[in-house]
């Protein structure tokens, strides 16, 4: 892929492919990786997705797919991209959500630790460094799922349910010879945050980074430039912290 990655909702040209990756970061052995590549129909297929073992292993995965991918790309990647100086850490974004899903949904960032602030902001200066234009849309693939499917987002119960239902938007054959019981939460979540920034491109959703009109917060601080936070624009209530 060229740095002239820039995407928008007309991601398509002509007969072209699109690839989208997914970041879940985790600790120790628990980080999630996905690839996926859409065709101008709008059919999505699993490239590959994995667990590996930290966040240098993630990002060596990451760039060398990335670095293959056609020109157009995307990922979306569960971390803060925008940071805030107001006192609890809320953007635009928590003050959006916690009015649709109620105020125990939605986390003050500043309770925020780990893994998700380290790995994932890490891994993304890295790649924008390397792609300056890079499309890069936040996500949170729990909560996400939870809006869009109407069901309890809980792996550890429902993750047969969860992965059943995102394999029905994502082609995931030649991935399955173990069944569902092969995938695990880091894979699925990298693989919905992958789905979620080609689902958001191609249907429009909402930009919550581009929501400052909706509520008074503190200065908003973008360590690897400007990204996006697509979220469908119908909001439902559902059990997943955002």
């Amino acid at each position: 892929m060229t740095a002239s990655g820039r995407m928008d909702s007309n991601v398509h040209k002509e007969n072209d492919m699109v690839m989208y990756f997914g970041y879940e970061p985790g600790t120790d052995g628990t980080h999630g990786v996905a690839a996926l590549q859409e065709d101008p129909s709008g059919h999505r297929r699993c490239l590959a997705m994995a667990t590996l073992q930290s966040g240098e292993d993630a990002l060596r995965w990451l760039i060398d797919r990335i670095d293959r991918a056609p020109e157009r790309a995307g990922i979306g990647i569960s971390t803060p991209t925008e940071w805030s100086l107001a006192p609890t850490g809320d953007r635009p974004a928590e003050c959006f959500l916690r009015a649709r899903l109620g105020a125990e949904e939605v986390v003050e960032p500043h309770w925020l630790v780990g893994a998700m602030l380290l790995n994932g902001m890490g891994v993304l200066i890295r790649l924008r460094e390397q792609w300056s234009d890079l499309f890069v849309t936040e996500t949170r693939p729990w909560p996400l799922y939870a809006t869009v499917s109407h069901e309890e987002a809980d792996f550890d119960l429902l993750g047969i349910d969860m992965c059943r239902w995102l394999s029905r938007r994502v082609d995931v054959d030649g991935l399955m010879a173990e069944g569902y019981l092969a995938w695990d939460g880091p894979k699925w979540g990298a693989l919905m945050s992958a789905w979620a920034c080609a689902e958001g491109l191609r249907a429009g959703w909402r930009d919550l980074h581009d929501a400052q009109h909706l509520a008074r917060v503190g200065t908003i601080l973008r360590p690897a430039g400007t990204t996006k936070y697509l979220w469908p624009h119908e909001t439902k209530n559902g059990s997943g912290r955002a």
